[in-house]
């Protein structure tokens, strides 16, 4: 009769010892799962100029938008995300050059950059253009304008013509402007220029004046008006010839 007792102890001894293993196993399962998990923070995108050290604290602050992490988007200035944090920036891309808290690319293109804290990654996408763009117009022998309005366009085939708006474009010097990238495109536009070589390729285009929306130029004015001359002086042609 001992022997039977002490042998139903002992079993009932092991299923204790089991049932509490497994629950310790649960809780620690529980306890991992429920940690949070490190979040990660993806920009769209920024713009900025080749040979141009940026302090990334100033991306940091001018850098607002949508960030896509695993638990959905959210909309905040990335200043704000990496407060009170500290973060270490790296690229692994040897065309951007990353010291400390800030960034220079070497030359245009598209890079990543990455800041790792302790509980979040942020991973940044930068487009870097040309600081001052120069263009090779030598081959181009007409232009297309066209109407930001009403979306006309003209073709302007006068060789006198051409050489002068060519000649104004490589003198007006344009400078990528920081400010006006951070802006984004304009809403609307008067007229876009496209210059073409004698085979119809494209060689070069503006709108509003400028190369892209994030340069600048102090010829500006001249050019637009230049721009507007050439496209009613067509047009007016074209109407006569009706």
């Amino acid at each position: 009769m001992k022997k039977r007792n002490r042998k139903r102890a002992v079993s009932i001894l092991l299923v204790l010892g089991i049932a509490c293993s497994m629950l310790n196993g649960t809780l620690t399962s529980a306890k991992k799962s429920t940690a949070k998990k490190k979040m990660t923070y993806k920009c769209s995108g920024v713009i900025l100029a080749d040979g141009v050290k940026y302090k990334i604290s100033q991306i940091a602050k001018d850098l607002k938008g949508s960030y896509w992490t695993d638990q959905g988007s959210v909309y905040y200035r990335l200043s704000n995300l990496i407060k009170n944090k500290k973060v270490k920036w790296t690229s692994s891309d040897k065309n951007l050059k990353v010291k400390g808290a800030s960034v220079t690319a070497k030359k245009p293109g598209t890079y990543k950059l990455t800041g790792k804290a302790k509980k979040a990654t942020y991973k940044l996408t930068l487009k870097v253009v040309s600081n001052k763009p120069k263009a090779d117009l030598s081959q181009v022998t007409y232009l297309e304008i066209r109407d930001g309005g009403d979306g006309s366009s003209v073709t302007i085939h006068d060789p006198d013509a051409v050489r002068n708006f060519c000649a104004m474009i490589g003198a007006a010097d344009y400078t990528f402007d920081y400010k006006l990238a951070q802006k984004g495109h304009k809403v609307g536009w008067s007229y876009a220029v496209k210059f073409y070589a004698a085979n119809g390729e494209e060689k070069y285009a503006i709108v509003n004046s400028i190369p892209g929306y994030y340069y600048s130029t102090s010829k500006y004015s001249e050019i637009h008006a230049y721009t507007a001359q050439l496209f009613n002086q067509e047009k007016q042609a074209q109407n006569i010839a009706k």
